[in-house]
């Protein structure tokens, strides 16, 4: 017994080590970037802002596009078919190439098109392309870190993290300070990519020992790999509209300045994300060797772990709103000060989205990921609609209303379904 509770006391404290760590390395990128805001809300005016956070609206898409969620189908085969990971890895990269290249296509042709002059009048329309181009150096990265992850290699995912980021970072300023304003700020994290994406394809080469005879393209496995990533990717795309919709709602029928007054403030909110982010990532390696085990006293304990983290994840995203109201007042500019208004609704949303990542993932590991392609889209429909109501009757604050609205709706729906593909004793506490 005592064996027993000392294994369980050193997993906890594992997962706990990992989760500080991914922690300190999304903290230290993030809150590099929340001291930033200042410098550049200083140098980059509202409507500067909306021009870089409509750029990273469709660079998030173009990453959903390209990757098709392809990233979580790498976790499942490590844990579950480890002798075949080379070769669906293989198989992950040609997928995404051959996305890439028709994303850029159709980036040509959203350039040229009439009609995105009425949609996004204020928004430079070549940034289509620079996006849709630079997505596949960011899956790249995206799928490193996947590797780092399950690998439980945490040092050296906090260092490509972090030199990515540096890039991003010190580029950015310094084509900001010498004038080049929303143009500087693109083009450092456009940089920090493509220079991160062509080295990840350098050590997936020399280090995962991969060699691709005649080309690059080979889609041995395609048909297992789209029937578990085609359904995750409406559940992409409907996240995506959940985060981007409301900025684009808030652009059309407010103005581009308020987009970026809302995106700073959106920034701020988004801190209870990062945890949650942090806890996920040292979360699911535990979580689905857990699972693996079939074991009650583990199932459990996860059940345990998960209500704690709920209570802790909300009564965080109050703290912190208290505590960022202080912190707009002394570090932003008067042009900002606005951005509180959407803290805490913000602030919610993700701890509700963090709650979510919890149950989320037994349908992952279920392979049951169907359920997704009706939730997150519906969802999703459902957040249109209250964008658009609740901006038109109480402004730019009810996208953020909206926003928690849908998160609620969306964890609660996930875990009743989660609980019917693999049931867990939720009823442990009683």
């Amino acid at each position: 017994m005592d064996r027993v509770l000392k294994s369980g006391k050193e997993e906890i404290k594992y997962l706990l080590k990992d989760f500080l760590l991914y922690g300190m390395s999304i903290f230290l990128t993030s809150g590099i970037s929340f001291f930033l805001l200042p410098i550049l809300t200083k140098f980059l005016s509202p409507k500067d802002y909306g021009i870089v956070s409509l750029f990273q609206s469709f660079f998030n898409i173009s990453l959903i596009l390209i990757g098709l969620g392809m990233e979580n189908y790498v976790k499942l085969i490590y844990f579950k078919e480890p002798q075949f990971f080379k070769e669906n890895l293989v198989n992950v990269l040609s997928i995404a190439y051959l996305n890439s290249v028709s994303l850029i296509f159709l980036g040509i042709i959203m350039n040229a098109t009439p009609v995105m002059n009425s949609m996004l009048p204020d928004f430079p329309h070549f940034l289509f392309l620079v996006a849709f181009f630079s997505g596949f150096c960011g899956f790249l990265g995206s799928l490193y870190l996947t590797i780092q992850q399950i690998k439980r290699q945490t040092i050296m995912y906090i260092k490509f993290q972090m030199s990515q980021f540096i890039i991003n970072v010190f580029l950015s300023l310094f084509l900001v300070y010498i004038g080049l304003k929303w143009i500087g700020r693109i083009s450092g994290i456009v940089s920090s990519y493509l220079l991160t994406g062509f080295w990840v394809l350098f050590w997936i080469y020399r280090r995962e020992n991969i060699k691709i005879k005649g080309t690059f393209l080979f889609f041995k496995n395609t048909r297992r790999i789209l029937r578990f990533s085609l359904p995750t990717i409406l559940h992409s795309l409907g996240s995506w509209m959940i985060t981007n919709v409301d900025k684009l709602f808030i652009n059309k029928m407010i103005g581009i300045e308020e987009v970026g007054i809302y995106s700073v403030g959106y920034k701020i909110g988004m801190v209870i994300g990062i945890l949650a982010a942090a806890f996920n990532r040292a979360w699911v390696p535990y979580f689905f060797s857990k699972l693996s085990l079939k074991d009650r006293s583990c199932y459990v304990r996860i059940v345990k772990i998960t209500y704690i983290y709920f209570v802790i994840i909300l009564l965080a995203s109050l703290v912190w709103t208290l505590f960022s109201r202080i912190l707009i007042n002394v570090v932003l500019g008067t042009k900002y000060r606005d951005a509180q208004n959407y803290v805490l609704w913000i602030s919610l949303a993700y701890a509700l989205n963090g709650m979510y990542f919890m149950v989320v993932n037994y349908i992952f590991f279920a392979e049951k990921t169907i359920y997704l392609s009706f939730i997150i889209p519906s969802s999703a429909l459902l957040n249109v609609v209250l964008d658009y109501f609740f901006i038109k009757y109480f402004g730019a604050v009810g996208a953020a209303i909206a926003t928690t609205i849908t998160y609620a709706v969306i964890f609660l729906v996930t875990w009743v379904l989660s609980n019917k593909v693999y049931k867990m004793p939720w009823r442990v506490m009683k």
